[in-house]
């Protein structure tokens, strides 16, 4: 008997703690139930955004992140980031410059500007003036040379003479009445004097001119060391001279202009300026 209620006692005590221990682990349970269930939670878009957000401003500069991460940054700061953006856009406007000038052209054109050229002649509008189409081709030699070739348009009743005898190059433009004839003949006259007088190769390689459709007579062009009006055996024996590459210079250049376009007369200045 007394073993039965022992039996009894030991049963029940036991009964007593396990229902202790279940009733504690069911408040661990409910105490640890939130943190482990949001450990297995997909992120929301806010936080993927910042999460997003935070990396992308490490590659930013360091004072456009600190601003960035302090939105009451002062009005000092502000002032700091937008004088480093001005800073760096005078940078980059002093670093253009303007192209080197590497010649200069003075395009001689009748005193009547509205003499009709023969440029534009396959064109269906109507041919333009000489002024006019020695404008266009100051424009196509600035665009060829990349600004490098400075032309400008003159005529024989400009008062201001000096570019036309001072220029690099000079090409006559249908020049054909007695005034304009006898200009040409003299600033011809005038820059060969003045390449002879100098005795000096390097300056006489810098100086041609021609003359195109001014007439039967071409006026005897010089391209360079070599001038038709006063030609050298030199020449004609020796064509790796410097001479020689003017006088084929020259037929190539004459062959271009008397195409009459924009781009062959651009071209033929361009082989000059760059032979």
């Amino acid at each position: 008997m007394e073993l039965l209620q022992h039996k009894y006692i030991t049963a029940a005590s036991t009964k007593a703690t396990m229902s202790k221990v279940a009733t504690l682990c069911c408040l661990l349970v409910a105490a640890y139930a939130p943190d482990f269930v949001s450990s297995f939670t997909t992120p929301t878009l806010q936080s993927k955004t910042t999460t997003t957000t935070s990396r992308s401003n490490q590659n930013l500069p360091h004072p456009l992140r600190h601003s960035l991460y302090q939105p009451n940054v002062s009005s000092r700061s502000n002032t700091f980031l937008q004088s480093q953006t001005t800073q760096a856009d005078v940078t980059n406007t002093d670093t253009t410059t303007t192209p080197d000038i590497i010649g200069t052209v003075a395009l001689l054109v009748p005193s009547s500007s509205d003499q009709p050229s023969k440029f534009g002649s396959k064109s269906p509008v109507q041919p333009p003036s000489y002024r006019e189409a020695a404008e266009q081709l100051a424009r196509k030699i600035k665009q060829f040379s990349d600004g490098g070739i400075a032309a400008q348009v003159v005529t024989p009743s400009d008062v201001d003479m000096s570019s036309v005898l001072n220029s690099n190059a000079v090409i006559a433009l249908g020049l054909t009445s007695p005034q304009d004839v006898q200009f040409l003949s003299w600033t011809f006259r005038q820059r060969r004097n003045a390449g002879e007088e100098e005795q000096s190769s390097t300056q006489s390689s810098k100086m041609c001119h021609f003359a195109v459709d001014c007439g039967d007579n071409n006026y005897a062009p010089i391209v360079g060391p070599y001038d038709e009006a006063n030609p050298s055996v030199v020449s004609d024996i020796a064509p790796w001279s410097d001479v020689a590459s003017g006088k084929r210079l020259a037929t190539q250049m004459k062959d271009l202009f008397d195409k009459q376009t924009s781009d062959e007369f651009a071209l033929a200045l361009m082989l000059f300026f760059n032979r």
